[in-house]
């Protein structure tokens, strides 16, 4: 027997491999990072930094000049050598 399980997301998703940069507010330093997923909601991607949820973040495609604001919602360790040590999950914000 299966259960099935709602996707509470209110956005659909997309799964989209791109380069990003990023930088918590307040910082001068640009980090990278690869784009997994986004919705019109939020941000998925992977990065070897650790950022804590609640921090403030700038981010872009990395060929882009256009910046978005995000707060980020989760930070996950991984043992994937191939991608970041970290999957984030951020959310747009104002």
């Amino acid at each position: 027997m299966s259960i099935k399980v709602k996707d509470k997301r209110a956005s659909e998703r997309f799964t989209i491999h791109s380069l990003v940069k990023f930088s918590c507010i307040g910082s001068d330093d640009m980090l990278d990072g690869s784009l997994l997923n986004c919705s019109e909601g939020g941000i998925c991607f992977d990065s070897c930094f650790e950022i804590q949820p609640g921090t403030a973040i700038f981010i872009a495609e990395a060929e882009d000049s256009k910046y978005f604001r995000a707060e980020v919602i989760w930070c996950q360790k991984t043992d994937d050598t191939e991608t970041g040590s970290f999957v984030i999950g951020a959310r747009y914000s104002g």
